[in-house]
């Protein structure tokens, strides 16, 4: 895949077809999205592009707004469903684009687009004034077919990446996988913690969450740990640590069948169910015992896993 990020000099050669839209997480109603535009793209021989913008290190248009994956996790996802070219500038280049500028100079003109797919809630250019509707107005005029793609629906609600940073915030695990079509993860770099955990018979990885992320509920998951290629089964603290006085947010895991030098390694993290909130302990006595408790119940739900559903 392709990825641009410069407008002033973009112009593609092949006639696209384009999806445009935020396909911040690539949920499943990005993905009804990416579906409909390689039926697109296969029936009538166009390339396969996507329209989205980058936020990071920008003033976000949104209120206490995050992101449910980083942009290498973005590109990955999109690569792997089939997206041939990703435009991706900075939200601050194209800002200025009225919805005209946006559809004729833009989609017609610099990214050849002969047509457009888009979700129902589309909003684009300059103050998000254009819609569907103008989009399927002006692009007829700009010879542009637009293919309108219906709402994902979850619990009688459309699919959105709002609703899946609320059920992140609130660890409701279950609700995000079926939203998101996998768990919720990030990924940092291995990092130097007060090594409590090894004292107490449980190393642990620590790792920053991302600034730019949506941070999960403070509590224990039950996780999975990808490193170098190879997947560990671990049980994961999000939070301050206020037993022993943490401040800052930290993903702390304990891998369970597994150990090595993982330090300044980065390492993809997957939060797959909910075990307890976060919570203080009397003494580090007791934090130990809560501790080994979360592991047991870790490994309880991973030979449940293993099991599978009774016959």
């Amino acid at each position: 895949m392709v990825i641009l990020r410069d407008y002033e000099n973009l112009k593609l050669t092949e006639k696209s077809v384009v999806a445009i839209g935020f396909f911040d997480g690539v949920h499943k109603g990005h993905r009804q999205v990416l579906q409909q535009l390689l039926e697109v793209s296969e029936k009538e021989g166009l390339t396969p592009c996507v329209f989205t913008f980058d936020l990071t290190g920008e003033e976000s248009p949104k209120e206490n707004f995050s992101l449910l994956c980083d942009l290498d996790e973005q590109a990955r996802l999109l690569e792997e469903a089939g997206v041939a070219v990703l435009f991706r500038p900075k939200f601050s280049e194209i800002s200025h684009l009225t919805p005209e500028e946006t559809v004729v100079d833009l989609l017609a003109g610099r990214l050849a687009a002969s047509a457009v797919v888009a979700g129902y809630d589309l909003r684009f250019g300059k103050k998000a004034a254009g819609d569907l509707a103008y989009l399927q107005e002006k692009g007829g005029e700009a010879g542009i077919r637009v293919f309108p793609v219906a709402p994902v629906m979850f619990d009688g609600q459309a699919i959105s990446s709002t609703r899946i940073r609320e059920a992140v915030k609130t660890g409701d695990t279950d609700a995000v996988k079926m939203m998101l079509g996998r768990p919720f993860s990030f990924s940092s770099r291995v990092c130097d913690g007060q090594k409590l955990g090894r004292t107490l018979g449980f190393p642990t990885l620590n790792q920053e969450i991302p600034s730019n992320i949506t941070l999960p509920r403070f509590g224990v998951y039950c996780s999975l740990v990808e490193c170098e290629g190879v997947c560990y089964q671990g049980v994961t603290n999000i939070g301050i640590r206020p037993t022993v006085g943490g401040e800052l947010p930290l993903a702390e895991t304990h891998l369970l069948h597994a150990a090595g030098d993982f330090y300044q390694k980065n390492s993809h993290v997957q939060l797959l169910s909910f075990l307890r909130p976060e919570q203080k302990f009397d003494s580090v006595a007791h934090l130990q015992r809560g501790i080994a408790a979360d592991i047991l119940a870790a490994e309880a739900y991973f030979s449940a896993l293993e099991k599978g559903p009774k016959k």
